[in-house]
């Protein structure tokens, strides 16, 4: 009655391709995988991939790994591991194959090392796409036959969160004063590399990392190379995707729409004659919003009211909100300050920079995957 802890993605592959090859093309993305490698033929991904020939590309489907955690009880959460393939169409829970899902009371030192030696077997036996030749132990497996049909894929994709990054790749934590970040040398401290210098010429833009020259650096200071960049075949720190679902829809976003949505609460612009009055002035005027522009219900509207706790965090201003909520509210915030503004240095100031984020999720709206 024990489930096995791994659905291995190339037996999925398999399987599927096997029992429902029309349904698999679609499910798992069959159209437009040259397109997609034609797209990235001059990254280094696909430059220096041993195993990513062009007579290969109509073939292999481009996958991608997520990991996050999960809530399980009081005194327990669920380390999650799913792939998927970056083409396929349908629902999202349609689209993500679980991998393993562990509780993480149950993990020890070296639990995900032993996960990353399973998933990378399997990663490396579908970029042959053919059955494995040797088994996770190295002993012989039999005649290696099609996988699917022919049909490969590669893994040229990680997603998570800056705690799954940590725990994965060992990168540095986001708040470390000298260094944060696992793409440049960007610093707290260094005043050659502040983080906060956004210029052409700020100093930590000359210091971003190729993936040789990170590989290097680690080497030479004798710190802890990630074995999944070790392990699986042609993925690359290049592959490490900055997830914007946490960098923007629940960071920087949120945190700008906060302030923005408290300050108007606090200049009593809803009639209010205190705060809490406001914010309620404000909860009726958002209602209104949603009516007279129709967004829909669900994750694309805020759950529940909005309240004066929901606005403010441990001194901060920040909304708390779904991601999908708070990219709605991007352009309800936008409204209010333009409705409301003083025409001030400052508001014109922040009139700009909600123009900016307005325009920066129309880009993301309009675009394709490649930008």
């Amino acid at each position: 009655k024990t489930p096995h802890p791994f659905l291995l993605p190339h037996e999925f592959f398999s399987a599927m391709y096997a029992d429902l090859p029309s349904k698999w093309l679609s499910l798992i993305g069959g159209g437009g995988t040259y397109a997609f490698w034609k797209e990235l033929r001059d990254s280094d991904f696909v430059r220096n991939h041993p195993n990513l020939l062009e007579s290969t590309w109509h073939k292999t489907i481009p996958l991608g790994m997520h990991g996050d955690g999960g809530a399980f009880s009081k005194q327990d959460s669920l380390f999650v591991i799913s792939w998927n393939s970056l083409l396929s169409d349908g629902s999202t829970i349609a689209k993500r194959f679980i991998f393993t899902v562990i509780r993480k009371s149950d993990m020890v030192e070296n639990t995900l090392d032993e996960i990353w030696k399973v998933f990378a077997w399997s990663m490396n036996t579908l970029q042959e796409g053919l059955t494995p030749g040797l088994d996770l132990r190295g002993r012989d497996a039999g005649q290696r036959d099609a996988l699917a049909g022919g049909w490969r894929g590669t893994l040229c994709q990680v997603r998570g969160d800056w705690e799954f990054y940590t725990q994965v790749f060992h990168f540095p934590q986001w708040n470390c004063g000298e260094s944060m970040c696992y793409m440049c040398k960007a610093s707290a401290t260094n005043e050659e590399y502040l983080w906060t210098e956004v210029d052409d010429d700020a100093g930590w833009r000359r210091t971003r990392w190729t993936h040789e020259a990170y590989m290097l650096y680690l080497a030479a200071r004798s710190l802890r190379i990630p074995l999944l960049l070790v392990l699986v075949i042609g993925l690359r720190l290049d592959c490490v995707m900055v997830d914007l679902l946490h960098t923007v829809d629940q960071g920087l976003a949120s945190s700008v729409i906060g302030n923005v949505l408290w300050e108007l609460v606090t200049r009593k612009v809803f009639g209010g004659a205190t705060n809490d009055a406001n914010v309620v002035g404000l909860d009726e005027d958002l209602a209104a919003y949603y009516k007279r522009t129709q967004v829909p219900f669900g994750s694309s509207r805020l759950q529940g009211k909005l309240t004066a706790d929901r606005l403010r965090s441990h001194g901060f201003h920040k909304l708390k909100a779904k991601a999908a909520a708070t990219r709605h509210l991007a352009v309800y915030a936008l409204e209010l300050w333009i409705r409301f503004s003083l025409k001030t240095d400052r508001d014109n100031m922040i009139l700009a920079i909600l123009m900016l984020l307005v325009e920066f999720y129309k880009i993301v709206d309009e675009e394709g995957m490649f930008f």
